[in-house]
C-alpha cells in the first residue's frame, strides 16, 4: 500500500518545528551549545525534505532554506 507523500511531508515538517523549539528554548537556557546539536539535525532535516520533494514532484514548503 503506498502512502500520501504529503503527510510524510507533514511528519517531517513536524520534526522540523519540534526540532526549530527545541534549539529556541536551548539558546535561552544555561545550556546554549546544545542548541548546534538541533541546529545540525534541521540542516538534515532540510536536506531530507528537499530530496523528498524532488523525489515525489512536491513544492518544497517557503520556509524550507535551499542550502
Amino acid at each position: 500500500m503506498a502512502t500520501d507523500p504529503t503527510a510524510r511531508l507533514a511528519e517531517l515538517l513536524g520534526e522540523v518545528r519540534r526540532h526549530q523549539d527545541a534549539a529556541r528554548e536551548y539558546r535561552l537556557s544555561a545550556y546554549p551549545e546544545m542548541a548546534d546539536l538541533h541546529e545540525l539535525k534541521l540542516r538534515s532535516l532540510y536536506a531530507e525534505i528537499r530530496r523528498y520533494c524532488r523525489e515525489h514532484g512536491l513544492v518544497p514548503p517557503k520556509d524550507i532554506p535551499r542550502r
